[in-house]
């Protein structure tokens, strides 16, 4: 993803001529691209990751409990799965306010109030290794919508047969003292597997 700031995107360059370790797509790395970062991941982890068990997508103000997280999958036998914190399909408002960060134009989901897809909030999405390179084949074949969650996680997940959404939505936590008390109490009993930061 390239950056508007030459002297910033020269540097990326020249870290990446160093240490190989930068993987970048052909668009500006703006919000409204965050679905091209996402589809690119795809691409990336179908094209070079086969041996994962599961792949990870997690916002940089969460924290993920690993522990209990892998305990979890040992337990989940499950093929062509999203684990998240599931948004039933109609429930997801479609933001029509200009001056809102997720404003969708009158153009596209013309007429509609809500979101007519099951999807997952995004900030920690678990995906079945086997789904990934499904996901970025439709991707390939589907209109593109920039609001990630939405597209990754509801668009195209609607077109793909057989997948299975595993809500984890009670393994979630919004709040410091919510998941403090949890571990506090329950220690290694706590379910929590995804802790939002407040911010």
């Amino acid at each position: 993803m390239r950056v508007y700031n030459s002297s910033l995107q020269h540097a990326i360059e020249q870290e990446n001529l160093v240490f190989h370790d930068i993987i970048e797509g052909k668009f500006i790395d703006s919000y409204r691209n965050l679905t091209l970062k996402g589809v690119l991941g795809f691409k990336r982890i179908s094209e070079n990751c086969r041996n994962a068990e599961f792949v990870a997508k997690i916002d940089d103000d969460v924290i993920v409990n690993f522990f209990k997280l892998l305990r979890y999958f040992s337990f989940i036998k499950l093929r062509r799965y999203l684990m998240c914190n599931k948004v039933k399909s109609n429930v997801f408002p479609i933001q029509r306010n200009a001056s809102d960060k997720w404003n969708v134009f009158s153009d596209e989901f013309k007429r509609m109030i809500r979101y007519p897809y099951t999807s997952c909030l995004g900030p920690a999405v678990f995906i079945s290794k086997d789904l990934i390179p499904i996901v970025y084949t439709t991707a390939s074949m589907s209109q593109f919508f920039w609001i990630v969650d939405i597209y990754l996680f509801g668009i195209l997940p609607s077109k793909i047969p057989g997948l299975v959404y595993h809500r984890i939505n009670q393994n979630v936590s919004y709040t410091y003292q919510y998941t403090a008390d949890c571990f506090g109490k329950q220690k290694k009993e706590c379910d929590l597997i995804v802790e939002i930061r407040e911010t």
